[in-house]
């Protein structure tokens, strides 16, 4: 895990410095590979996204604004459509949330250990941006309970979904 976060924390070096002609490449070809993963595992988005393809199979991103936007009340009524069944082991459990609705239906949105992985990696690329020490670990002072929602089987706790360690802010005892 360690070697797959140390280069994800490169590609984050290499990309947010590139110039914008790179960086709208690299962003195209991401962007293709999740229309053709959608496309292609969701029969949800099969129709919805029918407009990106030629004849011969290939993604033209030129259509995007043929794509119909998906609205709250869609995903709402139509949310689990959107999941991927079976997704691979290498993006991790999935954690299950609910949006509290203060802005309208309450959304049940998921999540997954990859998402996690992605977003402390952002987090430690900030970190060393400002100069902070990401060598040490930080000891957790409470650890919630993070048994995922999967296939189902919905979690014990509220707090799934949600940042699963809360580390403790140093003081001068410290």
């Amino acid at each position: 895990m360690k070697e797959i976060f140390d280069q994800l924390l490169v590609t984050l070096a290499q990309t947010e410095r590139m110039p914008a002609r790179g960086l709208a490449y690299y962003q195209q070809n991401l962007l293709v590979r999740l229309v053709r993963h959608a496309h292609t595992a969701l029969p949800f988005y099969r129709d919805r996204l029918a407009c990106l393809f030629t004849t011969n199979g290939q993604v033209d991103l030129s259509g995007w604004n043929e794509v119909p936007i998906l609205g709250r009340d869609e995903v709402a009524a139509r949310g689990a459509e959107m999941r991927v069944p079976d997704l691979a082991e290498e993006y991790g459990e999935i954690a299950e949330a609910r949006t509290s609705g203060s802005t309208g239906v309450p959304l049940d949105i998921a999540t997954n250990g990859m998402v996690y992985f992605c977003a402390m990696a952002l987090l430690t690329r900030t970190a060393r941006r400002f100069g902070m020490d990401t060598t040490r670990r930080s000891r957790p002072s409470v650890a919630t309970d993070t048994t995922p929602y999967r296939h189902g089987r919905k979690a014990a706790s509220p707090a799934v979904g949600r940042c699963p360690i809360r580390t403790r802010r140093p003081t001068s005892s410290n």
